[in-house]
């Protein structure tokens, strides 16, 4: 969640700024608010419930005292948490044993805060579902990579997408889409992130991970049949595929900022990007891109500057210049 409640930010300075839902009211004494209290509604594609949790503000040690939850299915309230005299930041409490299925919205409403004259913060309310599978849930697991690794060996002026391609155990019938009961009920959809590490068993017994990219799924393949759930997944490269760049008119810009701008027009945050800084020397008297995909946006700028772009294999898409790359006869003296 990204809210301040009372004031209206641009998307530069939310990006800066803003850290969770922040109430529009102050507490008073004893850290009561009057009513109507402090409500955050979030919304979302019916699933299971399993946990609640709120997350107040760390930094200051503050926190809600006394605060509802109420879960919501398409017929309406299904269940009901009332907390009083809370005293932790981060509180959380599982409830698995309340057949809380076929969940599409969730509310917290708070009537008291652990400090007087404060507003209320929440950094975290609703959060995402996130499962570890191991070899023994997996069948198979391929990474497909353009650009291998240690040589260097995408060509100059090019782009790659890498692939992956998985295959899960569908044990209980978990993945299927009728199961309602599961708690991956509704959430075997496109677009879902997965990270995927590999390593070898050391005699110790630890396994000595190593990443191999984070990618996001396409459509799900789950056969009523068979005791498996397939899926095939790109990494971020290509998800710059999936959204349009309007490019401005530039005059005596360097190659750096406009590929820069692309990325953050795309959506991608500073630490999810590396950009070679020897691009800011490459300087064009006009710049302009016709509208098309940040990724064949991309492609054109990196193809000018006779560099290479990539996802690696940590998920942060990297853009290279010509003299930070590796020539073929510089490798065996390096």
């Amino acid at each position: 969640m990204a809210h301040k409640s009372g004031l209206r930010l641009d998307e530069e300075e939310a990006k800066k700024y803003q850290l969770g839902w922040w109430s529009g009211k102050v507490s008073g004494t004893g850290g009561l608010f009057a009513a109507p209290y402090p409500r955050i509604t979030v919304r979302f594609v019916p699933r299971v419930v399993f946990g609640l949790k709120v997350i107040g503000d760390k930094q200051k040690g503050e926190y809600p005292a006394d605060f509802e939850i109420k879960l919501y299915n398409n017929e309406g309230l299904i269940y009901t948490e009332t907390v009083t005299g809370n005293t932790e930041v981060h509180w959380e409490k599982s409830v698995t044993g309340q057949s809380l299925y076929d969940v599409s919205r969730m509310e917290l409403e708070i009537s008291r805060w652990s400090h007087v004259g404060r507003v209320a913060k929440i950094a975290e309310f609703y959060t995402s579902y996130v499962q570890v599978y191991d070899d023994s849930d997996i069948i198979s697991l391929s990474v497909l990579e353009e650009r291998e690794i240690s040589k260097g060996s995408l060509p100059i002026g090019n782009i790659s997408s890498n692939e992956l391609d998985l295959r899960l155990i569908n044990i209980d019938d978990r993945f299927n889409e009728g199961n309602i009961y599961s708690q991956y009920h509704n959430m075997m959809k496109p677009n879902r992130k997965i990270r995927v590490w590999l390593g070898p068993v050391l005699e110790s017994g630890l396994v000595e991970y190593q990443p191999l990219g984070t990618f996001w799924t396409q459509e799900w393949d789950v056969p009523e049949t068979d005791l498996y759930a397939d899926t095939s997944a790109r990494d971020r490269m290509q998800r710059l595929d999936e959204s349009t760049y309007n490019c401005a008119l530039y005059n005596n810009t360097n190659l750096y900022d406009r590929i820069v701008h692309i990325l953050h027009d795309a959506g991608l945050e500073p630490s999810e990007f590396w950009v070679d800084e020897a691009l800011k020397n490459e300087i064009v008297e006009w710049f302009w891109i016709k509208p098309c995909s940040h990724r064949e946006a991309l492609r054109q700028v990196v193809e000018r500057a006779l560099g290479q772009a990539y996802s690696s294999r940590k998920g942060i898409v990297r853009i290279e210049g010509v003299e930070f790359i590796k020539m073929p006869e510089q490798e065996d003296e390096l």
